[in-house]
């Protein structure tokens, strides 16, 4: 249809949002190139394009590489992020005729996303937070955003909405915490004004866990980010993208609580949801494990207006995909007749005399530059 996908330059390393020329959807038989490591997955056909890199240039970073599946180099290594992401920039958002700090906005809604709630019969916005520490970076931007609206108390933040109906109603619209999700002037914004809503979201429903110490060398620590709303665990998926680093995407079930003074056993409504943060841009090709199979059953691509990269997902794990600029089929001329519901050549049981295509008949063919007469 008309949606926009996002995709990476592989000019500048940016992520930009591109139109859909052509839609494959069709039914194909025969060998496909199986890559599956912990965090990356991929099957495509034997003529892909893959997008990487296997250069480093001091000083200069990696120049991106679009390469056919058979002239990958041993030492390539796959694309799996968003290397640069511009956004725009704004001085100040305004609900009411008021204008708010934009900064301190992305983060003011980071908090709320996580552990804010409405009030809706006395109009009130409200983060609630029993971590200390917590609470009082809340309530440092909370009150220089909102002055003397807000409200310090024992386990919660108020900020009194009475007469903000454009505020009220545009925290109301983000819904309730199993279908929230990230407004757009967020995923549109900078990577830097993004980094402060996901750390402020973090600090609301997320956690660090620590770097292993192996041989030696200490790992990074790794940042998670839990809510049960699917629609907001997608977009917290692409925000992480746009600040250079990767999701992978976790479904840990229903949540059980034991009340032991009760006795009882409480259990969540909805689902946990894990977004965990990956740091590396790349996967070397060396690590990842390549199955060749054999597979019969529908194979699907869109080809975009430029770029020709496309930012994909399979089976939770995210990378950056050549698309196919390839528009032949595989097709029989003597028992092959086109479907046009199905969309695809299907064998056709014809007679000698109705052969459509005769034996010595020449098919020109254009692949890229090359053109052949077969």
């Amino acid at each position: 249809g008309d949606e926009l996908f996002l995709s990476v330059n592989p000019s500048s390393g940016e992520g930009e949002y591109v139109q859909a020329i052509k839609y494959i959807n069709q039914q194909y038989k025969g060998i496909m190139i199986e890559r599956v490591s912990r965090d990356y997955n991929l099957c495509t056909t034997p003529n892909h394009v893959h997008v990487g890199t296997n250069k480093y240039n001091k000083g200069r970073g990696r120049n991106i590489l679009l390469v056919k599946e058979s002239d990958l180099p041993k030492d390539f290594t796959f694309l799996v992020t968003i290397p640069k992401w511009k956004g725009t920039d704004l001085e100040y958002i305004e609900f009411d005729g008021i204008k708010y700090d934009f900064k301190l906005f992305c983060e003011f809604l980071g908090y709320w996303l996580s552990d804010g709630t409405l009030v809706e019969d006395r109009k009130l916005i409200q983060l609630i937070q029993l971590k200390q520490e917590v609470k009082e970076k809340m309530w440092l931007c909370s009150s220089s955003l909102f002055g003397k609206k807000a409200r310090n108390d024992k386990d919660r933040i108020t900020i009194s909405a009475c007469s903000k109906p454009e505020l009220l109603l545009f925290f109301y619209n983000l819904g309730k915490q199993d279908v929230r999700y990230v407004p757009d002037f967020i995923k549109q914004t900078t990577s830097e004004n993004i980094s402060l809503f996901l750390e402020a979201f973090r600090l609301g429903d997320g956690t660090i866990h620590k770097g292993k110490v192996w041989k030696g060398y200490q790992f990074k620590p790794q940042v998670h980010y839990i809510t049960t709303s699917k629609r907001l665990a997608d977009d917290l998926g692409e925000l992480i993208l746009k600040t250079g680093e990767r999701p992978s995407f976790k479904n840990t079930g229903k949540r059980y609580y034991n009340d032991v003074k009760r006795g009882k056993v409480y259990i969540s409504k909805n689902d946990i949801l894990w977004i965990n943060v990956l740091k590396n841009k790349y996967n070397l090709k060396r690590r990842i494990q390549e199955n060749v199979i054999e597979y019969e059953g529908y194979i699907y691509d869109v080809e975009l207006e430029r770029n020709h990269t496309l930012i994909i997902r399979i089976n939770n794990n995210v990378g950056v995909s050549g698309n196919c600029r390839c528009s032949l089929q595989y097709y029989n001329p003597m028992f092959d007749e086109w479907d046009e519901k199905l969309r695809m050549f299907v064998t056709s049981p014809m007679k000698e005399e109705e052969r459509k295509v005769r034996r010595k008949s020449k098919i020109h063919i254009k692949v890229g530059t090359k053109e052949f007469d077969v």
